[in-house]
């Protein structure tokens, strides 16, 4: 048997990614709050900036994984503010309601 003849159907590849981003929900918004709480202490000395960076660039990955490309771009986006040193309270505030919101929204996958 081929590769193509072993692979799993695409309607169970789906629900299995489904499946998975339900038990990764919550480790997602964990991260989230991470980049929450950094807008809500306005960037200040008690923010650890490099754990945030370190947060989005670990969403950036993990939500382009499951197809979510306008929420793996909202956290590049703050990774790449917070690498350049960036500490700006409202866009941090701003993108971790955009990115709750995001991935709040039912998981929806299709074969390409």
């Amino acid at each position: 048997m081929t590769a193509i003849e072993n692979a799993m159907p695409v309607d169970d590849l789906a629900a299995e990614l489904e499946e998975l981003w339900v038990e990764y929900l919550p480790l997602t918004l964990r991260r989230i709050a991470v980049i929450r709480d950094a807008a809500n202490t306005r960037g200040s000395v008690g923010a650890d900036m490099e754990t945030v960076r370190l947060t989005a660039h670990a969403l950036v990955g993990a939500l382009g994984l499951y197809g979510l490309s306008d929420a793996a771009s909202i956290a590049r986006t703050v990774e790449h503010h917070v690498a350049a040193g960036r500490r700006d309270a409202d866009l941090l505030a701003s993108a971790a309601d955009d990115l709750e919101a995001l991935v709040r929204r039912p998981l929806t996958l299709s074969p390409t």
